[in-house]
């Protein structure tokens, strides 16, 4: 099994990057086993109304 992770943090009061592909790699594992390959990709510190985020495109 395959899995992708988009994770974007806005503001500094925003829930950290991190943590939240470390919750959504858990879930994803918890659901699917440890061998599922997880793609993790993010934008820190960049709105959600850009659309030319670049974790966005891959």
């Amino acid at each position: 099994m395959r899995a992708a992770i988009y994770a974007r943090v806005g503001n500094p009061d925003q829930v950290a990057v991190r943590h939240q592909a470390e919750v959504l790699t858990g879930q994803i594992r918890g659901m699917w086993g440890e061998r599922t390959e997880i793609d993790i990709y993010a934008d820190n510190g960049i709105s959600g109304l850009r659309t030319d985020r670049p974790g966005l495109h891959f």
